[in-house]
């Protein structure tokens, strides 16, 4: 929560370098902290030798394979996987974190004030997943209902974005898109936990690291189709992008679109992950 106003005031106060360097020196400390007081491996025991052994006669793609086949087992778990990797790839793919001058342009701020911001984010995050998401799940009656509200609070939060002045996104979207992210995040790994098998779920969680890794790699292909398109379309207007980066306003409507159909898509995807017998009760 604190290391990015550090940042912010050593950026300001000292010199643009300044945190960068921060950074390197506390990544060597910690590595010798870690190096001097962490406790040095035991020998392998007989047992440990012999699952090593078992697990080196099956190729690494085959144990993926295997991972991969656990996560479809069930109607259920595969719609739980699918929405984890969706809500993943969606985030990523209009995130605006990586725009270096998105903030700058929208609200007019200083670079070095996106520490502050960013602190005052992970403070909220660190609020909402300590104190609300666990009455707002007994609220929703469940996961599932309170995903397809995080969904339709993100698509409403983002679209507002466009029409708020600073403070109020400060007050308002900032803290709706935290409770949104937390309250999926929370459901949505709650929801993979409770539907996969009990013997396969480490199985499941592997295959679905995996699954999340692949899909990130398109993310930076993605988004570069999105910044050309938006180039192309908006060429020579108000909203024309600028040194290869689209104007905050095109892409937050960009973003908008993107979780409208992704809420559509969870809203399935939470049907088609409910047990069979609550759907026959219903």
């Amino acid at each position: 929560v604190v290391g990015p106003s550090i940042g912010a005031l050593l950026y300001k106060n000292v010199d643009i370098r300044a945190p960068a360097a921060a950074s390197c020196l506390v990544f060597v400390v910690t590595s010798i902290v870690a190096v001097v007081l962490l406790p040095r491996d035991d020998p392998m025991t007989q047992t440990t030798i012999k699952e090593a052994k078992m697990q080196e006669e099956k190729s690494r793609l085959a144990v993926i394979w295997e991972n991969m086949k656990s996560c479809i087992s069930s109607v259920q778990l595969a719609s739980s996987v699918a929405a984890v990797v969706l809500v993943g790839w969606v985030s990523r793919a209009t995130s605006y974190a990586n725009l270096p001058s998105y903030y700058e342009t929208r609200f007019g701020i200083e670079s070095h004030e996106r520490g502050f911001l960013t602190s005052y984010q992970q403070l909220l995050n660190f609020i909402v997943q300590s104190s609300l998401v666990g009455p707002l799940l007994q609220v929703f009656g469940g996961e599932r209902r309170a995903v397809s509200f995080a969904a339709i609070l993100m698509t409403t939060a983002t679209f507002l974005e466009n029409f708020t002045p600073f403070r109020v996104y400060l007050v308002t979207i900032t803290p709706a898109v935290m409770l949104s992210i937390a309250l999926t995040s929370v459901s949505l790994n709650a929801l993979v936990t409770q539907v996969a098998p009990k013997e396969s779920i480490g199985s499941v969680l592997a295959a679905l690291d995996v699954i999340m890794s692949v899909a990130g790699v398109s993310v930076p292909f993605y988004r570069t189709l999105l910044f050309s398109v938006i180039e192309k379309f908006l060429h020579g207007t108000r909203y024309a992008s600028h040194e290869g980066e689209p104007h905050p306003t095109a892409w937050i409507m960009v973003a908008t679109v993107h979780w409208i159909l992704a809420s559509s898509v969870l809203s399935i995807l939470m049907v088609w992950s409910r047990p069979k017998e609550h759907k026959k009760a219903q």
